[in-house]
């Protein structure tokens, strides 16, 4: 085994959709054996992390039901307000204090896309996902979740990079018209 012989983590995966269902398709059974196979900073779910002048920030996209869909935050219960929004607007703000070159935002769902098919249609990526990222102070977001590789700017030039192109068959894309 050759994770045995690691002296140092060298993966920092954001949880997936894929990642919170066991084989059978129990929803949330597969975040404790995510959490057995990963070795992450913090709770495990959302974390940051530094590698040289490059600080990373890891945040949990995936949505837990209820009317609307709300983004999950393990310490606090459930919501965008729920806490996970304000530890990263903190956390990038204690980054640049601490002289961090870059500032790279990433978790798994895709806040804009033109991928046609999966849960992208309608909606162009995760509406949910849109902070202003910018303004707390992070310098790109890179996502995944949809089937392809697109590097995009939302209205105010900010930076995404939508690396989806790694375990599922390419999905067609559009340009959206609006």
């Amino acid at each position: 085994n050759q994770t045995a012989t690691l002296t140092e983590n060298k993966f920092f995966p954001s949880i997936g959709n894929h990642d919170l269902t066991e084989a059978y398709g129990t929803t949330n059974a597969g975040l404790a054996h995510y959490k057995s196979y990963f070795t992450l900073p913090s709770n495990e779910e959302y974390y940051r992390f530094r590698k040289g002048q490059v600080e990373f920030f890891c945040l949990w996209s995936n949505k837990v039901s209820g009317t609307p869909p709300t983004v999950y935050d393990a310490n606090l219960g459930v919501g965008l307000s729920g806490g996970q929004h304000e530890w990263l607007e903190n956390a990038l703000d204690q980054s640049k204090k601490e002289g961090s070159h870059w500032r790279v935002v990433y978790f798994h769902h895709s806040p804009y896309s033109t991928e046609l098919g999966g849960s992208h249609t309608t909606n162009r990526g995760d509406t949910d996902m849109r902070w202003d990222f910018a303004g707390m102070g992070a310098d790109v977001v890179i996502s995944g979740h949809s089937h392809n590789y697109e590097r995009l700017k939302d209205a105010n030039d900010f930076r995404y990079l939508v690396c989806g192109a790694s375990g599922a068959p390419l999905r067609d894309t559009q340009v959206a018209s609006d």
